[in-house]
């Protein structure tokens, strides 16, 4: 009898560990640890386009030493650095490969690119863009621009969202790209807004 008292106890407090484990990961946490993303941790507490675990700015010593032997060296031009997270986090059963553009020895911003498997269905691509800009709008609303282009064998569409909270400009930046009616890129990057200058953020 005292012994499955032991047993009954040390179940208990194994469902209680795991009851822990599965709480959410608030502030990027879990797509930084090769967990799911959740786009609502892309902007931080006061309305920026970064994470509140690892905002625009955090040194690139402080990157290296957060991450150490998972982050991998992608190449860089003059003062432009690329750095990746070697395990990918997911979203909705895709692969998210995370990367982080630095420069000049800080962090920019953080490039999200979605892997669609070479078997998968041709409109596979569409359907994870159109399910990713419904719920980019429902928690931020209308992209403030929404460029397109199509050619003969690519079509190419970004939808952009922009903030002005926090210290310097922010965004939000969603692209997709087929080749010939496949997807051949899906993408989101968010963090500084390298593509407006500070005076037209607030016009």
């Amino acid at each position: 009898m005292k012994r499955l008292s032991v047993v009954f106890l040390a179940f208990l407090l194994l469902l209680l560990a795991v009851g822990c484990g599965q709480q959410p990961q608030e502030g990027g946490e879990a797509l930084l640890a090769g967990g799911e993303l959740r786009l609502e941790d892309l902007q931080d507490e006061d309305g920026a386009f970064q994470l509140e675990s690892l905002p625009v700015g955090t040194s690139k010593a402080d990157v290296q030493q957060r991450f150490g032997d998972s982050l991998n060296f992608g190449g860089g031009v003059d003062t432009n650095e690329i750095w990746g997270l070697l395990e990918k986090a997911s979203y909705e059963g895709y692969d998210v490969q995370v990367t982080f553009e630095l420069n000049n020895e800080a962090l920019e911003l953080v490039h999200l690119y979605f892997r669609i498997p070479e078997d998968a269905d041709p409109e596979a691509g569409a359907e994870l863009y159109d399910a990713l800009s419904q719920e980019m709008e429902e928690l931020y609303g209308a992209p403030d621009d929404v460029l397109g282009n199509e050619n003969q064998q690519i079509t190419s569409t970004v939808s952009r969202w922009y903030s002005t909270e926090g210290e310097r400009p922010t965004l939000a930046n969603l692209g997709h790209a087929q080749m010939n009616g496949k997807t051949s890129s899906l993408y989101l990057m968010f963090g500084l807004n390298q593509f407006i200058t500070d005076s037209s953020a607030t016009e």
